[in-house]
């Protein structure tokens, strides 16, 4: 297996219009944009190319907009942005349109995620012995909690056969230089204990189905997908038959060997997509002109 490294995002041009954008470990690193970001993206819209932010946030897609506004990328340095959480919102609220829809909802994850629930007629409950349903967003404190953490109410969920909602199908971001457990770490043990799990995001179909209606009547071939994360952003595009192009120095940087100018190791890298069943269509060091 040889995959083409490829310098920067300047060799789009002539080659794609849109490119579909993963933004922890690829625009960010949780607290501040990489060095190379904004100049890319600048460069990217005045060549016209379409730049949507695909992220697995577990909110609402306003409230990430904000909060790249507050680490200096304004609204209009992209096209368009979606999260997962804006998907998951979505579904639920067609949902709640049916009168035979359970209300009764058990939040897993931090409160600064429950805004998620907010218009949809939503009840939450304290109790899973009240609950119909239960929300994952992640964590409830993700400084220091684990999938492990929850064991008792995955047990419990598992058992009344209740339907788990994953906000978020990442496993794991990295926070500057920290691991952080997501809640589709959670969601996973809740499937491995026998549980329905239902996923939004990617790398699931809809998500790249939602970013294709902002796109009419553009060619696949002509779209490409960027991102740090092999189980989720290039597993995505395989099953959508996009391009993709991983950026190595995220979650999978000490897996990969990176070296200091942002290149993995060739073999890592090999072994990590055999093992991942999947393959990049390029490699990247950074999201960069």
């Amino acid at each position: 297996m040889s995959i083409t490294s490829m310098p920067g995002v300047a060799v789009f041009l002539g080659r794609y219009d849109a490119a579909i954008v993963d933004l922890w470990g690829v625009i960010h690193d949780g607290v501040h944009p990489y060095p190379a970001v904004p100049d890319a993206l600048k460069r990217l819209k005045a060549a016209g190319i379409r730049v949507i932010l695909l992220s697995n946030a577990p909110r609402r897609s306003s409230r990430v907009v904000a909060m790249l506004e507050r680490m200096g990328i304004a609204r209009d340095a992209y096209f368009d942005i979606l999260t997962s959480g804006e998907i998951a919102h979505r579904t639920m609220a067609d949902r709640s349109r049916d009168a035979k829809t359970r209300r009764e909802i058990f939040h897993i994850g931090p409160a600064r995620d429950e805004a998620l629930l907010d218009d949809l007629g939503y009840v939450r409950v304290s109790r899973l012995a009240e609950a119909a349903w239960i929300l994952c967003t992640g964590p409830t404190n993700d400084e220091v909690q684990t999938a492990a953490d929850f064991t008792a109410e995955i047990a419990e969920g598992v058992a009344r056969k209740l339907p788990f909602l994953c906000a978020n199908p990442d496993l794991t971001v990295m926070r500057q230089e920290r691991e952080i457990v997501c809640a589709g770490a959670i969601a996973l043990a809740y499937e491995q204990a026998g549980g329905q799990v239902e996923w939004f995001g990617k790398p699931y179909p809809p998500a790249y189905q939602a970013c294709f209606s902002l796109l009419p009547g553009m060619e696949r071939p002509r779209i490409v997908c960027i991102g740090d994360s092999l189980r989720t952003d290039i597993a995505g595009a395989d099953r959508m038959n996009l391009d993709s192009i991983l950026v190595p120095g995220g979650i999978h940087a000490a897996e990969l060997g990176i070296d200091p100018d942002g290149r993995p190791d060739a073999a890592k890298l090999e072994a990590a997509c055999k093992i991942a069943r999947v393959q990049p269509t390029f490699v990247m060091p950074a999201f960069r002109w």
